[in-house]
């Protein structure tokens, strides 16, 4: 018998009519993504045509530290192009050059804007560069009443330079409203490991503008001395070529990387409690609470997100004034995480705090977070929140710990795919210590295989400035 196959034309028409689809060639969109997808690009020939001419390079000095030729043509790129993006992985030097390309626009007078998709990547932002930085949405001035941001193509940006750090965080619906309030003869600079996981909503920005080939790209490949001496930078590389990583090994592990090998998951789960309260801390002088961040690929099943945040919510703190609410018990105390932005309290999708205060009578809570700003929510906001003992490695994007616990078990197999691993790792700045099988380890490292963004920016871009049209 042959499979009744409906005739999808009228109904597809019908919502190509009514503007809820876009119908482009083969392609389905929907509309709103359309207008972002083919915005995007008319924007990055726009900010492309608009560049003022090269400026003045000069000699750039930090305090006496001299840039590499690697470096120097990088800032020259910046400075003489409307955009550039600057990818490279751990110990490349990217916060060198983000301090020599503010110093350079400081000594010419240019008026800055520094952002990054995250509060905490804002924040190391700003400890990179030596001057303020926020978030996108932020920078941007989101604008509850009305929907949008208050800066747009109408209304753009007044900086001269605007840097964007973990650029491939940037999803395409953030990215058009960016690069739209671009203002016209200002220079845009993306910064960002390329082989980072791809942002969690649609399209991968960072990648489309470097496979088009027409956005000015600045590859960062030398490893500095003090970068090779890390065994996380090592490891990282090791992870990215497909090799056996080489680590320490077993509990007591030397370095700032190292694998704890166990089979057993309800080991595991003892393994990373007992480094979470004991062994860290004592070796490495780190807060359990502030400074160490256990990492996993998946939410459910043994060594899940919510399996481990309960463990160490009882281990790390088991008296804080408790009660239930959406399916969970919360304490006074507890580490937080933002699950969805809320542009009424200016707090966004991943942002970390701690439980302060609890009124059960008015039903409020009162959140610390990390830019020591304390926010007071209804009792009805906790369903856009979840514990942060224990985040996903999706969540970590944009992120740094002094330490990081990654456990890792053939349980999370659907998961298990090199560039995950690779940005588990890369969140580590102390110490990074993987826990679980190696056969798991080994699974995680040899599947190179991506899922597949269905996204043509990097096209579109090429044909926007085909034959001379900047």
């Amino acid at each position: 018998m042959t499979p009744f196959v409906p005739d999808l034309g009228p109904p597809l028409e019908y919502l190509e009519e009514q503007e809820r689809i876009h119908i482009d060639g083969p392609r389905y969109y929907t509309s709103k993504l359309y207008t972002e997808e083919a915005g995007v690009a008319g924007h990055v020939r726009r900010v492309l045509r608009e560049a003022p001419g090269p400026a003045k390079l000069g000699t750039i000095d930090l305090g006496g530290l001299t840039l590499s030729e690697e470096q120097k043509k990088a800032v020259e790129t910046v400075f003489t192009h409307g955009m550039t993006v600057i990818t490279g992985g751990p110990g490349t030097g990217k916060t060198t050059m983000v301090r020599a390309i503010v110093e350079h626009a400081r000594s010419l007078g240019l008026s800055m804007g520094l952002a990054a998709p995250t509060g905490r990547a804002a924040k190391r932002l700003s400890e990179a560069a030596g001057r303020k930085a926020s978030t996108i949405h932020r920078l941007l001035v989101y604008e509850p009443d009305d929907g949008g941001f208050a800066h747009n193509v109408l209304n753009p940006l007044g900086d001269d330079l605007l840097i964007i750090d973990e650029a491939s965080m940037v999803d395409l619906s953030l990215m058009y409203s960016l690069i739209q309030a671009v203002k016209p003869g200002a220079r845009l600079v993306m910064v960002g490991d390329i082989n980072q996981l791809p942002s969690v909503g649609p399209g991968e920005v960072l990648k489309s503008c470097i496979t088009s080939g027409k956005v000015p790209t600045v590859r960062l490949t030398h490893i500095y001395r003090q970068a090779q001496q890390s065994a996380i930078v090592r490891v990282s590389y090791d992870i990215l070529k497909g090799r056996q990583v080489q680590h320490g090994e077993g509990e007591d592990g030397n370095g700032d990387c190292y694998f704890i090998p166990q089979d057993e998951p309800e080991k595991v789960v003892d393994i990373v409690k007992r480094l979470v309260k004991e062994r860290i801390p004592a070796k490495y002088k780190l807060d359990p609470m502030s400074d160490i961040q256990v990492l996993v690929p998946m939410h459910k099943g043994t060594l899940g997100t919510q399996r481990f945040n309960q463990e160490l919510q009882n281990l790390l703190n088991p008296n804080g004034f408790a009660w239930k609410r959406s399916f969970r018990e919360w304490r006074v105390g507890d580490k937080v995480m933002q699950t969805k932005n809320n542009y009424e309290h200016d707090v966004f999708n991943g942002d970390i705090g701690i439980i302060t205060e609890v009124n059960l009578k008015s039903e409020w809570l009162k959140i610390r977070y990390e830019d020591d700003r304390e926010v007071q929510w209804s009792f009805e906001n906790l369903a856009q929140m979840t514990h942060a003992y224990t985040i996903s490695i999706h969540k970590s994007q944009g992120s740094e710990y002094p330490a990081v616990i990654l456990p890792m078990h053939p349980q999370f197999s659907i998961m298990l795919q090199r560039k995950l691993l690779y940005t588990a790792v890369t969140r580590a700045k102390a110490v990074a210590i993987i826990v679980g099988s190696e056969r798991a380890l080994n699974l995680a490292i040899s599947n190179n295989m991506e899922k597949k963004r269905n996204t043509v920016l990097h096209d579109r871009i090429r044909k926007e400035t085909r034959n001379g049209r900047l």
